[in-house]
């Protein structure tokens, strides 16, 4: 499909089918947190999701975030753990190296505790216990793990290790399960319209580039979607999109196998790439 292909004017529509102060495509964890912090500002929120069900690839993860500084966030700081920003940050820096964006960075170690705060605000449980070995997939119920290379050379001699990995608690590996289940909840709670199989093919503007909505596939039909304060792209990334991995992974591609969400297409990025 031509670039242009995923931008139609606003003028060429005739009906809506739905209006909306802010529609958000694409229904996983990205997704439904942007439609909360939407609709505690006051804004009519949409989500329109291409699967059956939200949950997205956040449903299907182990939800291991990495979190820290601030002193610690309060998981850490129940097991008598500190962990200040500038050592978060000086681990963050040499694990992301030169593809690191330093502003991005110090934004996001700054604000990492608070976000534990967030979710566990939300209803998510976290144990307080940590686990001291290394692991990428809990088979425990502890919360608490160290997920990184924090106690490897050279990271060990930059930064001292502490446990990062905050997963909500659960003996098996479904932590996104627990997350997007607490999430979903509180965003039907607020409010929020969800249409699902409905899959976002093109954005509307208007005729000074500003996105206005969105044109999507649903039972079968293209529908019209306004949206009149904005439009959020949560879609997910683009693993099961062969062209795209051949394109942006091309070091990878031959050999690697594709994990994810069967939804996990580009669609998202693709639009914004046409809009600029």
């Amino acid at each position: 499909m031509a670039a242009n292909a995923r931008i139609r004017p606003i003028e060429s529509v005739t009906h809506f089918d739905i209006t909306t102060d802010v529609l958000i495509c694409g229904y996983g964890g990205a997704g439904a947190a942007a439609a909360l912090e939407a609709a505690a500002a006051g804004a009519k929120v949409c989500i329109i999701e291409r699967a059956s069900a939200g949950g997205g690839a956040t449903a299907l993860s182990s939800c291991e975030m990495y979190l820290g500084g601030s002193g610690g966030t309060a998981l850490q700081k129940d097991l008598g753990i500190h962990d200040s920003t500038e050592n978060l940050l000086a681990y963050l820096h040499e694990a992301l190296g030169p593809y690191g964006d330093s502003e991005k960075i110090r934004c996001y170690a700054e604000g990492a505790a608070a976000h534990f705060d967030w979710v566990e605000s939300l209803g998510v449980s976290y144990k307080r216990a940590v686990m001291h070995e290394r692991t990428v997939v809990p088979l425990s119920d502890e919360s608490l793990l160290f997920t990184g290379n924090e106690k490897s050379y050279p990271f060990n001699t930059i930064a001292e290790p502490v446990p990062r990995g905050h997963v909500p608690s659960n003996e098996g590996d479904e932590g996104g399960k627990i997350f997007m289940d607490a999430i979903m909840q509180r965003v039907d709670e607020a409010g929020v319209d969800v249409v699902n199989d409905c899959r976002a093919l093109a954005l509307l503007a208007d005729n000074t580039g500003r996105i206005c909505g969105v044109i999507a596939k649903h039972d079968n039909r293209e529908i019209a979607i306004r949206a009149t304060r904005g439009v959020v792209l949560t879609t997910g990334g683009f693993v099961m999109n062969e062209a795209m991995t051949r394109q942006y992974l091309p070091e990878i591609h031959q050999y690697a196998v594709p994990y994810g969400n069967s939804y996990d297409m580009g669609d998202g990025i693709q639009l914004g790439l046409a809009a600029g």
